[in-house]
C-alpha cells in the first residue's frame, strides 16, 4: 500500500510536530502500518529539546507532495548487458510488451537503448546493402537455435557477409565465398567445398548432422553450425545474433529519474517523440521504462493534516495529493476537497488535544514516552494553560497525560519555557520564521510570526534588526503587512511590531486603547497570548 502522510503547517511549532507524531503512533497502533508523520520546515529549539528529551527522531522532512514519477506503475522488464543479442532484445520486447530496452553496465548504469525502430531500421539496411554479420560462435548459434558440430571456440568471433548457397559445389570459390557465412541445405561435400573456398561459418539447414558432416568438420578454421531453420529465416536470424552494443544509442538519451515530477516528466515527453524512456534511480541505476500511456493512469499521495487547513500553510502539491483527513483548532480557511473527508474542528487550546481524545476514544494507552511528548504539546501550545484560547479540555488531557508519563507537569512547563526562549545564536529571520503563517484575510496576504520569551528585554536590542528582516520577508512573500509577536511568558503580554503600508491605521482600529508607537513601529498588548483568537479576529474584523 502507498504510505500515508501525516503533516503539520509550514514552519512547525511544538504542536504542529506532536499532534503529527501523535496520531501516526495511533494509526500505527490501531494496524494502519503504513501511516508516517513528516514535517514541512527546519524544527526550533523548543521541539527539538521536547523529542530529545522523551527519545524521539525527528519526523521525515518533505518540500512536496506533488505527484511524481514513483507514483507511477511504469514497465520494468530485465535490464540487458550490452553484450546480449539483437534477438535477445527483441524476445523481452515482446514478452514484456515494451518498446525500448535499457541497456547497463555490471553496476547497473544505463549505457544506451534499443528500441523496436533501431532493429527495423537494421533489417531495412540489411535487405538495401547486404546481410552482414559480426558475433561469437556462441551467439550465432543461439540466435539459430541450433547446434555448433564443428570444433570451435564458442567465444571466437565470426565475422563477414552471409550468402545463401544455391549453386552446385563444384562452382563455389574464394573470390564469392571467402570469410562469409554461407546457409547451405543437404547438398554432397558441401563442408569439404566451404573449407575449400575459405567460408568462415557454413550454417546447414534442415540438415540432419550424420558422422559423415561431423568427421568432415572437425578441424580446420571452418565453423560449421546445424539449425532447424530454413535458409531464408537463418539469414534473418543471423543478422539478429550481432551484440546489441553494435545498434544501442548512447548519444542524446533522454531519461528520467523516479522522484521526478510528473508535470516535468509531461512537459519532457511532449518535446521528444521517443516511445519509451529509461527510468532511473536516485544512484543512476536503471529502473525500468516509462511510455506516455503510463501517465494516464497514476496513484496519488494520501495526506493527512493537522494543526491547520489552509493552502498557504500547508505542503506545496497539495491539489495534486489525495487528502484524507483534517484535524485542527483554527479558523476554517480555503481548502477545498473533492471527495467527503473526516474533518475534526474543535475550539481547543491545541491539536495535541483532540489527537489525545481520539487516543481515549479508540481504547489505545500511548506510551510512558508518547504520553510525555502529548503533554509537552498542549502545555507549549496554551502556553501552560495561560492562552485565552485554553479550555478545561486542554488542562484535562494535559493532566491525564502527564499521569500516564509519571511526570511533573511544573518541571515540564520550566523545560518547555527555557528552551522556548531562547534565543541563542539565532538570527533576526530565524526567530521570525521560526513560527511563521501566512494568511490571506479579505484581500490582503498577511504574515504573523510569533516567538515566545521570559520578557521583552531579552529581544530588544534586536528590534531594527527584526523589522528589517521582517521588510525584506513582507517584499519576497509579496505581503501587504507583517507583524511579529513577541510573546513574554512571566507578565503575559505581546509586544507586536509591524511593517507595511497602512499597518498602522489598521492595527490602531483593531486595537483600539492601546498606545502605537510609531517611530518604533511596535504595539504593546498586555494579556494577549494567542494569535488565532486575539491578534488574527481583531485583524479579520477591520480587513472584511
Amino acid at each position: 500500500m502507498s504510505k500515508v502522510y501525516i503533516t503539520g503547517h509550514r514552519n512547525p511549532d511544538t504542536d504542529s510536530i506532536v499532534s503529527a507524531m501523535a496520531y501516526a503512533a495511533l494509526k500505527n497502533a490501531l494496524g494502519e502500518r503504513d501511516v508516517m508523520p513528516v514535517r514541512l520546515g527546519e524544527l526550533n529549539n523548543e521541539t527539538s529539546t521536547l523529542l530529545e528529551r522523551f527519545g524521539f527522531e525527528e519526523p521525515e522532512l518533505i518540500n512536496t507532495v506533488k505527484t511524481q514519477l514513483s507514483d507511477v506503475v511504469f514497465d520494468r522488464p530485465p535490464i540487458v548487458g550490452s553484450g546480449v543479442t539483437v534477438r535477445t532484445a527483441w524476445d523481452i520486447m515482446l514478452n514484456h510488451n515494451v518498446q525500448l530496452v535499457a541497456i547497463a553496465d555490471e553496476d547497473c548504469k544505463l549505457v544506451g537503448v534499443l528500441n523496436v525502430a533501431d532493429i527495423a531500421e537494421h533489417d531495412m539496411r540489411s535487405a538495401h546493402d547486404g546481410l552482414f554479420v559480426e558475433a561469437t560462435a556462441f551467439n550465432l548459434a543461439s540466435a539459430l537455435e541450433g547446434q555448433l558440430i564443428s570444433q570451435t571456440d564458442d567465444w571466437e568471433t565470426i565475422s563477414g557477409p552471409i550468402h545463401i548457397s544455391t549453386d552446385d559445389v563444384d562452382h563455389m570459390n574464394a573470390d564469392y565465398c571467402g570469410g562469409s557465412v554461407l546457409i547451405a541445405g543437404n547438398q554432397k561435400g558441401i563442408v569439404e567445398a566451404c573449407q575449400k573456398a575459405n567460408v568462415r561459418c557454413l550454417v546447414l539447414c534442415q540438415v540432419d548432422a550424420g558422422t559423415e558432416i561431423y568427421n568432415a568438420a572437425t578441424g580446420g578454421s571452418l565453423c560449421v553450425i546445424s539449425t532447424h531453420y530454413d535458409p531464408y529465416r537463418a539469414s534473418r536470424m543471423i543478422s539478429h545474433a550481432i551484440p546489441v552494443s553494435k545498434l544501442m544509442r548512447t548519444e542524446g538519451i533522454v531519461s528520467f529519474h523516479i522522484d521526478d515530477y510528473l508535470d516535468d516528466v509531461r512537459n519532457t515527453m511532449l518535446s521528444n517523440r521517443a516511445p519509451s524512456y529509461p527510468v532511473l534511480d536516485a544512484e543512476g541505476k536503471v529502473l525500468g521504462t516509462v511510455s506516455r500511456y503510463h501517465l494516464l493512469k497514476h496513484s496519488r499521495k494520501k495526506v493527512i493534516l493537522v494543526d491547520h487547513n489552509e493552502m498557504s500553510q500547508s505542503v506545496p502539491g497539495l491539489e495534486q495529493a489525495e487528502l484524507l483527513e483534517i484535524i485542527d483548532h483554527h479558523r476554517i480557511a480555503d481548502l477545498q476537497t473533492s471527495n467527503p473527508v473526516y474533518f475534526r474542528g474543535e475550539p481547543v487550546g491545541s491539536t495535541t488535544t483532540l489527537i489525545a481524545s481520539l487516543y481515549f476514544e479508540h481504547g489505545v494507552t500511548p506510551s510512558r514516552a508518547m504520553a510525555g511528548l502529548i503533554a509537552a504539546g498542549i502545555i507549549s501550545d496554551t502556553v501552560m494553560f495561560k492562552s485565552p484560547t485554553c479550555t478545561e479540555k486542554d488542562k484535562r488531557m494535559a493532566y491525564r497525560m502527564v499521569q500516564l508519563a509519571g511526570i511533573d507537569i511544573e518541571k515540564l512547563g520550566e523545560e518547555i519555557f527555557s528552551a522556548a526562549s531562547s534565543t541563542e545564536k539565532q538570527t533576526p529571520e530565524a526567530l521570525l520564521m521560526r513560527d511563521f503563517k501566512e494568511l490571506k484575510i479579505g484581500d490582503r496576504r498577511v504574515g504573523i510570526g510569533q516567538v515566545t520569551c521570559m520578557s521583552y528585554d531579552q529581544l530588544e536590542h534586536m528590534h531594527d534588526e527584526l523589522l528589517k528582516c521582517m521588510e525584506q520577508v513582507r517584499k519576497a512573500k509579496d505581503c501587504d503587512l507583517v507583524l511579529m509577536m513577541l510573546t513574554q511568558i512571566i507578565n503575559a503580554g505581546t509586544l507586536l511590531l509591524y511593517v507595511g503600508k497602512g499597518a498602522e491605521e489598521l492595527l490602531a482600529r483593531a486595537f483600539t486603547g492601546f498606545e502605537l508607537k510609531s517611530a518604533e513601529h511596535y504595539i504593546i498588548l498586555p494579556g494577549v497570548m494567542s494569535r488565532k483568537k486575539q491578534v488574527v479576529p481583531n485583524i479579520s474584523a477591520v480587513l472584511d
